[in-house]
């Protein structure tokens, strides 16, 4: 159950984040933007890892 919650959350999460991105990308110099594009793939990787963990540790039995 717990399990489902959080995924709904996250999902959640992770749609405004890509609006967000998405708005700012828009806005960025031309130049600017390869660089940004790397550092958001690494924000996306660090934030799964992150879920993973989270969801993980969620639907463990204690």
């Amino acid at each position: 159950m717990w399990g489902n919650c959080t995924n709904g959350v996250v999902v959640g999460y992770l749609f405004l984040l890509r609006n967000e991105v998405r708005k700012k990308s828009n806005n960025i110099m031309p130049v600017r933007e390869m660089s940004n594009k790397n550092s958001i793939k690494q924000h996306y990787k660090k934030l799964t890892l992150l879920i993973i963990s989270v969801d993980g540790a969620a639907r463990k039995p204690t």
